[in-house]
């Protein structure tokens, strides 16, 4: 278990990261393994990242200050509550279906008919703004118990979403959720940015062009190459697939989504996207 507790201590630090409250900021922690500490600022509200220790000789600092220090020991569980308290909807969300399920062994959403997949997660973050994350099954797991599969960080006392539980990816802490679908006819300020291009071209393709999207049939005339965030943060970035499977790409509150429109029916926040053809050879 890893936790953060109130300690003194002097370090160097790696990064600022400007604007954030405490679990914000300890998220932050959590998710740099070169974090041992983290302090915020009173009248900025800047998050101070901190570094290597460094041993605090007495008398060379003027006004001791306070921080919180990772630890793996001492941690007190917070109590788990319920993943949709205290959600409000971001202002692009459509109609909201139900809170999302956090057993780790179903889609969080549930599973609809094909060409009717379009249901996302809307995550308040602690700092008050929403993210968009993925419907898929493996998404939500516990920090430490594996084989619950709960979404509960209680160290820090946040629900969040991973891939698989793996230490080295990234872990979207949030407040509250809900599943819920985009709106009928998107707000202006709700639509999606046109798709890139995914760049570079993963080895043995060759002639990317652009995919049409929304679609509820991605085409393509042989293969597609998908660039990925949120639960693919740090891990398979991009990938190539075969364009005979049905993809339902659509815009869920200003990101692009895609759903297998086969058996696994997984969905998946994209922010490129390309047509490739094999390399000749």
């Amino acid at each position: 278990m890893a936790a953060l507790v109130a300690s003194l201590l002097l370090s160097t630090f790696s990064v600022i990261i400007p604007g954030r409250n405490l679990i914000t900021c300890q998220a932050a922690c959590m998710n740099d393994p070169a974090c041992t500490a983290i302090q915020i600022t009173s009248s900025s509200r800047n998050c101070v990242i901190f570094g290597a220790d460094i041993t605090l000789t007495i008398g060379s600092c003027p006004a001791p200050f306070t921080c919180m220090l990772k630890t793996t020991t001492g941690c007190i569980p917070k109590a788990r509550r319920p993943i949709d308290l205290g959600y409000v909807a971001d202002y692009c969300s459509g109609a909201v279906q139900s809170a999302p399920a956090d057993d780790g062994r179903s889609k969080p959403c549930g599973t609809f008919a094909i060409g009717n997949q379009t249901v996302f997660i809307d995550a308040l973050l602690h700092d008050g703004t929403n993210k968009v994350l993925e419907n898929y099954n493996a998404g939500f797991m516990n920090r430490w118990h594996v084989l619950d599969g709960l979404a509960w960080d209680e160290g820090l006392g946040s629900w969040f979403m991973s891939f698989q539980n793996d230490p080295f990816l990234t872990r979207h802490y949030f407040l509250a959720a809900k599943c819920v679908r985009p709106q009928v006819a998107p707000d202006y300020l709700c639509q999606c940015a046109p798709l890139p291009l995914s760049l570079p071209l993963m080895n043995g393709y060759v002639n990317p062009t652009p995919v049409s999207v929304p679609s509820t049939n991605v085409q393509c005339p042989a293969y597609i190459q998908f660039s990925f965030m949120n639960i693919y943060d740090g891990t398979a970035k991009q990938a190539v697939y075969t364009s005979d499977v049905p993809r339902h790409v659509y815009c869920a509150n200003r990101v692009w989504m895609e759903v297998t429109e086969a058996v696994t029916r997984d969905s998946y926040a994209l922010t490129a996207a390309s047509c490739v053809s094999p390399s000749p050879g």
